[in-house]
């Protein structure tokens, strides 16, 4: 897996070219808008200025979510609901890296019981959550 965070505004294909070292490859995009190649795995998001990109062998998704009081509480259990805020924002990421992963729709969002590997990190005041 290769990730890459930015504060600057990048060209997607490019960035793309560098991580993966492959030239030739098509874009296209799902009916969930998930970005899909024909040559690697890769997934994007964005916040605020920040965008973050990952490619993989293997199916991957990211979210990115600044620390913040999250406004969300419909889309979390009623026992979710009682975790505490950065557990919240940390339990959103992982729901939408996989939601994205698996090329589903936020819609999904409350239905899905989280499987695989995850990595989160902390960057500046932002939580980075990639399902592996």
């Amino acid at each position: 897996m290769k990730l890459i965070i930015s504060n600057k505004k990048i060209n997607l294909v490019n960035t793309l070219k560098k991580l993966t070292k492959v030239n030739n490859f098509i874009i296209s995009y799902n009916s969930n808008n998930k970005p899909l190649s024909n040559k690697f795995y890769f997934n994007k998001s964005t916040k605020d200025n920040i965008t973050v990109i990952v490619c993989s062998d293997k199916e991957i998704g990211v979210d990115i979510e600044k620390i913040s009081t999250m406004p969300h509480n419909i889309f979390y259990t009623e026992e979710e609901n009682n975790l505490s805020n950065i557990d919240k924002i940390i339990l959103w990421t992982k729901k939408e890296a996989y939601i994205k992963k698996l090329g589903l729709s936020m819609k999904d969002i409350k239905k899905i019981k989280l499987d695989g590997k995850f990595k989160t990190i902390k960057y500046k005041d932002y939580y980075i959550t990639i399902s592996m």
